[in-house]
């Protein structure tokens, strides 16, 4: 029976070293992809890529803004068409991030984003898109 526990409690361990280990890679990586790009501040973020939209522009930023708070990467080279998943490996840095940022978003803006939504968002551009739809409709009701 103590058998039982200790290989159990051996599983725990690596399984927990496995997902910090994996983490840890995940940000390195990104970081590194993210730090060959220009670098800007959440403001200058919006400015350079949502011009054309003054609502999505300052969507954008407060998006932005969120992402900074909940992620443990410097965001300064990030791109509107990058991946959450695939190139901020959101899903893999920080699961809670992924869920909290969600609920940042449906909290600033009354929505209430479902799961099927979630699937159809995969980039930063789509986020922002989502939310100033959503905004509209509910705001024109």
């Amino acid at each position: 029976m103590v058998w039982y526990f200790v290989i159990i409690s051996i599983a725990i361990v690596l399984m927990v070293w496995f997902l910090l280990r994996r983490t840890a890679r995940g940000k390195e990586k990104v970081t590194a992809v993210l730090a060959t790009r220009q670098q800007f501040v959440a403001e200058e973020f919006g400015r350079h890529y949502f011009a054309d939209n003054a609502r999505r522009m300052t969507l954008a930023i407060k998006v932005r803004k969120m992402m900074d708070e909940l992620l443990e990467v410097d965001l300064g080279g990030l791109h509107p068409d990058d991946g959450l998943e695939t190139d901020l490996l959101l899903d893999a840095l920080d699961s809670l991030a992924s869920v909290l940022l969600i609920q940042k978003i449906e909290e600033e803006w009354g929505l209430n984003i479902s799961n099927r939504d979630t699937v159809k968002i995969r980039t930063f551009r789509d986020l922002v898109k989502y939310v100033d739809e959503q905004t509209k409709y509910y705001e024109s009701l």
